[in-house]
């Protein structure tokens, strides 16, 4: 498993640092996120000959997001699912998936012109999305990719903290007829920067 990990954990690295290259900067907008999560999933996959399921509390999510229109961001992450909150057979992979958030702007806004300073927040931020998910399931050492989408609202603490918790479902597919689905309820804390 560490053989497999290590390069994984690299191409996240590599790929965070290109999420924070896209588009330009809007003036006085907070750009960035970075998102802490954890909660409830069910998980099962299946192969020719061999099929497995979890299901506890026990998925975790480290995810970076970036505003690169008005309403959208996209975001990169890494998510974790253990059967025993922190122990026994697992499911990890990488996440990458864009949001929409349809009703308000997904960030603070700053305003300072010459006479004139004051920040703009809205407390709900309710947002959708979907995108790309990839796993290894432990159980049946098998690769998986495919989609997903998700649902979810930001509540915003202060200027910089935001209550978060989404629901997520991935339906994927690996070699020969290999098939797996995943749904995942998380809550958690982002900070943006």
């Amino acid at each position: 498993m560490k053989s497999k990990m290590l390069p994984r954990l690299a191409l996240i690295f590599a790929s965070i640092s290109t999420v924070f290259s896209v588009g330009n900067a809007l003036a006085g907008e907070r750009m960035n996120k970075v998102d802490f999560t954890g909660g409830y999933y069910a998980i099962s996959a299946t192969t020719g000959s061999k099929s497995g399921s979890l299901s506890n509390i026990g998925i975790y999510q480290i995810n970076v997001r970036r505003r690169v229109f008005e309403n959208v961001e996209i975001g990169l992450g890494y998510s974790f699912a253990f059967e025993s909150i922190f122990t026994g057979d697992s499911a990890y992979g990488l996440d990458l998936m864009a949001y929409y958030f349809p009703f308000t702007r997904p960030m603070l806004k700053e305003v300072d012109e010459e006479d004139v300073q004051f920040q703009i927040i809205e407390r709900w931020r309710p947002f959708i999305g979907g995108g790309f998910a990839q796993r290894t399931f432990k159980s049946v050492q098998t690769d998986y990719a495919g989609i997903g989408i998700t649902a979810g609202a930001e509540y915003a603490l202060d200027f910089k903290k935001s209550f978060i918790g989404k629901f997520r479902y991935l339906q994927m597919g690996g070699p020969s007829t290999a098939t797996a689905t995943a749904m995942d309820i998380q809550f958690g804390l982002s900070f943006s920067f």
